[in-house]
């Protein structure tokens, strides 16, 4: 049987929820599963064949449990494949998600074996009565306090990439 951790590094919950639709898919793939935030993951010593680690990016920066987690695992990821995605939180004035993404692959000092199989950014709808970039506070919304539906990720999209990975395997 293949094996797969799904980890998450969320600030307000859609990272997380973005790894339950991704286990759900690779799940149906015949995967089994572990799947937890990512500050609960000590240790690489378990028998995961694939690895996939959700980051939040919020006003131009990855979730800081994520780079600690990647940076202390380094050597154990470059044994087993790996994939990234990136969720977007609010409009942000900083760099691009992709960019960020792009930029934490590169601190990993990647070895030809340990280069993430894939890398993806989801971004969220546009939220119903939310400003726009040139007008956003980020102090002025609370994505906890939004109804969930009006924070539903694009599922299709990400159950398209967990497809796509199992296929890429």
């Amino acid at each position: 049987m293949r094996h797969a951790l799904v980890l998450h590094a969320s600030c307000h919950g859609s990272t997380a929820q973005a790894a339950e639709h991704i286990a759900e898919r690779l799940e149906r793939h015949g995967y089994q599963l572990q799947v937890r935030p990512v500050r609960y993951q000590r240790s690489l010593v378990g028998p995961e064949h694939l690895v996939v680690l959700g980051i939040a990016v919020h006003r131009g920066r990855c979730h800081p449990e994520a780079r600690r987690f990647l940076k202390r695992h380094r050597r154990d990821l470059a044994d087993r494949p790996l994939a990234l995605f990136a969720l977007a939180v609010g409009p942000d004035p900083g760099p691009t998600p992709e960019l960020m993404l792009s930029q934490l692959v590169r601190s990993l000092d990647c070895r030809p074996r340990a280069a993430p199989l894939s890398t993806v950014v989801f971004t969220p709808p546009e939220v119903p009565g939310a400003p726009g970039p040139e007008e956003f506070d980020p102090e002025e919304l609370d994505l906890r306090e939004l109804d969930p539906q009006e924070r539903e990720l694009d599922r299709p999209s990400i159950e398209r990439w967990a497809d796509a990975l199992v296929r890429d395997l």
